[in-house]
């Protein structure tokens, strides 16, 4: 099963967030970064955020899932995860450090606020 979520990492210097599609393997993220890119000697340890979450429209429910950690590159003795298609570009893998989750409720939107 795949998912889509927001990645946030530093990019030359500055923040950037960036739609990924991601897989859960075991305790590890292997993260399909698309048209992205990240210099291979740049990926092991760099510390970056996956943020993911559902909202239903009807209720204003939802709930989002955070996790922080470290990326890697995956092992070359492992077949490469090509997530599914031939455009999903870089897989890298984030070992989870930190996972917080919780559920939410939308504010009730008023019209000329």
């Amino acid at each position: 099963m795949a998912s889509m979520g927001r990645m946030a990492l530093s990019a030359m210097a500055l923040p950037i967030i960036v739609p990924v599609q991601y897989y859960v393997d075991r305790m590890t993220l292997a993260i399909c970064l698309g048209p992205h890119e990240i210099q291979p000697d740049s990926v092991d340890g760099t510390i970056v955020a996956l943020s993911v979450d559902e909202i239903h429209e009807v209720s204003g429910s939802g709930w989002a899932v955070h996790v922080q950690g470290a990326l890697r590159t995956p092992q070359t003795d492992v077949p490469p995860r090509d997530c599914g298609q031939p455009a999903a570009g870089q897989v890298v893998h984030l070992e989870p450090g930190t996972i917080a989750g919780y559920g939410f409720k939308l504010c009730p939107f008023t019209p000329g606020f």
